[in-house]
């Protein structure tokens, strides 16, 4: 009877570390995975070679040539936006993570555009710290009044409506700063770039929709403006390092927008 229980307790032993070591390998795998996700969802490659910074609410790369972010990117996510809004705060506010230091308020003085956000402050209404994150000068870029306050806030509600159907979506968007001709400024160098892109990724399925913009006033339908990722990356210089996807019929269902 003593064999046979000692016999038991080996299998058993066995048995647990083979399970232990089966989930070890488990959680190896799924962190390996994460990390793997992490630097394809953080780091574009971006020729400018701009500066990265990091906030909690979202990451960016600061370009010093042009006094703005190439891109900046977050994540966006049902549960967030489900929370109690906090009251916005305009507290536009240089970003003391740039190395080099922002562009500041006088930059945009009497210039007769907008401090545009690339991330939109309601995107960041579930705490303070994260509202008043979004006014950093570094998540700023000058856009013509009516576009502004025009389609591209169209647009900003839209990416708002995709998350509350599809959970959680990853956003990258910014000014197109690359170009052979030269730019108009204002301000310290502040370059008026002549387009905005967004790309937005549902990240569950993977599937994307991505826009391009011109910093004008546009009158027709924000639909017209639908472009591939490969288009951006052609226009930005920059690889967001996301295979395209060409099917974007999540994006079209009519619970999304009738009109989509």
């Amino acid at each position: 009877m003593t064999h046979r229980n000692t016999y038991i307790s080996i299998i058993l032993i066995v048995i647990f570390l083979s399970c232990n070591i089966k989930s070890k390998q488990q959680d190896l795998k799924k962190n390996l995975q994460q990390d793997s996700i992490q630097n394809f969802l953080y780091f574009p490659n971006d020729t400018l070679l701009n500066e990265i910074v990091k906030h909690n609410a979202y990451s960016l790369a600061y370009s010093e040539e042009h006094e703005q972010a190439s891109w900046v990117q977050y994540k966006l996510y049902k549960s967030n936006l489900e929370l109690p809004q906090v009251d916005r705060k305009n507290r536009f506010k240089e970003d003391d993570q740039i190395s080099t230091g922002s562009a500041t308020l006088d930059d945009y003085k009497g210039s007769g555009f907008h401090r545009g956000h690339l991330a939109p402050c309601a995107d960041f209404t579930y705490s303070d710290l994260t509202m008043l994150e979004s006014f950093f000068m570094s998540n700023m870029s000058p856009q013509h009044p009516s576009f502004n306050m025009g389609k591209w806030r169209v647009l900003e509600d839209r990416v708002r409506n995709y998350a509350s159907i599809y959970d959680s979506l990853l956003i990258i968007t910014g000014p197109v700063l690359y170009s052979i001709k030269e730019k108009e400024r204002i301000g310290n160098n502040v370059t008026i770039p002549e387009y905005y892109y967004k790309i937005i990724m549902e990240l569950k399925g993977k599937n994307s929709i991505s826009f391009l913009m011109p910093n004008i006033k546009i009158n027709d339908q924000i639909e017209n403006y639908i472009v591939s990722i490969d288009s951006i990356e052609a226009v930005t210089k920059i690889d967001f390092c996301y295979p395209d996807v060409s099917d974007l019929s999540i994006f079209k269902e009519s619970k999304v927008n009738t009109n989509f």
